[in-house]
């Protein structure tokens, strides 16, 4: 094998080698956006529970409170935080919200509603997989099934070309 034989082969094997680590790295990101959209779902309720309810103002407390009472610059901070999450949390819940919505219209028009109540089912109410099988008379693998493909469009919803990164 000549010198550029051998030019030719390490560049063959540097190509193949940089496509293979590019198809991981789709593979890893296309997980973290599932698991993202798991994770979101998982905790929706207490996002929602913490956009509605969330204490960050003193007219919401419901115990006496010193109003004399000297308020420092961490103090200040601390409420701002609580203040920001809570928005966040309500932000993220509405984006939820509007996503499930078109989640479920287009489950609709597929003529497959039973797929988003069983999402909804899991995430919202959440029962286990087999009360849902016995609510829609199936198996428990195809709620476990139903319930993943709809994540995967759900992330879509939710994160747009992100949860493609492609």
């Amino acid at each position: 094998m000549n010198q550029e034989e051998r030019n030719e082969f390490v560049k063959k094997a540097i190509k193949e080698a940089i496509k293979e680590r590019d198809e991981q790295l789709l593979k890893e990101k296309k997980k973290k956006a599932f698991q993202n959209t798991r994770l979101l779902m998982k905790n929706y309720n207490a996002f929602k529970f913490c956009a509605l309810n969330g204490v960050s103002e003193v007219d919401q407390l419901e115990k006496s409170y010193d109003e004399n009472e000297d308020v420092d610059d961490r103090d200040i901070l601390y409420i701002d935080s609580i203040r920001r999450s809570k928005m966040k949390s309500l932000i993220m819940v509405c984006h939820i919200e509007k996503c499930l919505n078109r989640l479920e219209e287009y489950e609709r028009q597929k003529g497959t509603i039973e797929k988003y109540l069983t999402f909804r089912y899991y995430f919202i109410d959440e029962m286990s997989y087999e009360s849902i099988a016995e609510v829609h008379g199936t198996a428990t693998i195809t709620a476990r099934r139903w319930v993943n493909e709809l994540l995967n469009l759900l992330g879509v919803y939710l994160f747009g070309v992100d949860a493609l990164k492609i």
